[in-house]
């Protein structure tokens, strides 16, 4: 077991907090798994402070999530992601495509996500800057001494709603979530690679070949069902897990749902709870 600590630093402004809150919640319809785009209204259920300055402790890393209006973005630009290796290492492009990553993602860039469009993201310092065209952000393996690879899991909450005589409206077991979550995936899992421009729309050059990425995700705790929000809901949750990809939502928690750790590519690979694709 090996494992390499980032610093992850989160700045929004308060626009991009409202724009996403007033979304409410979204919800997966073909795959009819409730996985939750915006975590307001059932947020407040589960907790009873939701104040915009939120910060949490790992065990090696502080992490903290402020929506404000103090951030100095230039453009459409809504937010920063910042990324610190206190050991050294740096974010690669490796660990997410299939096969070779494309020559548009450079080692220290991460990529933007929206549907099946990926396009590069350039750090500024340790800082990503990035609009409201991105709906996840896709993280490389970090690459230490003697090219050893630390990759990236994300925990995102999936909901289920148990109606009267304990039917569930959307998945009954957290793996029955997870394997909708996993074909819904694979019909964006061939990826088209371009530029976001400055102005807010995405472009690419038709002859650009196409990407490829094998969707993986598991149940984090497999001996668990669905839980209850609280005690006066109806709504159920689950935590389910994904190597490399980022859900922008999952900031918006009462407690910034970002790692404190990445384990080995190693680890994560040969990792048998996943359900793979393909």
């Amino acid at each position: 077991w090996h494992s390499i600590y980032p610093r992850l630093l989160l700045d929004y402004y308060l626009y991009f907090a409202m724009v996403r809150l007033s979304r409410g919640l979204v919800l997966l319809a073909a795959a009819q798994a409730a996985r939750v785009s915006n975590q307001g209204e059932l947020e407040k259920e589960a907790a009873e402070d939701t104040a915009y300055a939120k910060t949490s402790q790992g065990d090696k890393v502080n992490i903290g999530i402020t929506f404000n209006s103090s951030v100095s973005l230039h453009g459409n630009n809504i937010g920063t992601l910042d990324i610190q290796f206190p050991g050294g290492a740096q974010l690669s492009n490796q660990g997410f495509f299939s096969g070779q990553p494309p020559r548009e993602w450079s080692y220290g860039a991460i990529l933007g996500k929206s549907d099946n469009f990926v396009w590069p993201i350039p750090a500024v310092g340790t800082a990503f800057a990035f609009d409201h065209g991105v709906s996840d952000l896709i993280l490389g393996d970090a690459v230490s001494g003697g090219n050893t690879g630390f990759r990236p899991e994300f925990d995102e909450l999936v909901y289920s709603r148990q109606a009267a005589g304990g039917f569930h409206a959307y998945a009954s077991t957290p793996q029955q979530a997870a394997s909708q979550i996993l074909r819904e995936e694979q019909k964006e899992s061939t990826l088209t690679i371009g530029q976001w421009a400055s102005d807010g729309y995405f472009t690419h050059n038709r002859y650009t070949p196409k990407g490829r990425y094998d969707p993986k995700v598991k149940v984090k705790d497999s001996s668990q069902g669905f839980q209850a929000v609280n005690k006066n809901s109806a709504f159920t949750v689950t935590t389910l897990t994904r190597p490399s990809v980022l859900d922008i939502d999952n900031l918006f928690a009462a407690t910034p749902n970002v790692p404190s750790s990445f384990r080995s590519a190693m680890d994560v690979h040969s990792d048998h709870g996943y359900m793979i694709s393909g």
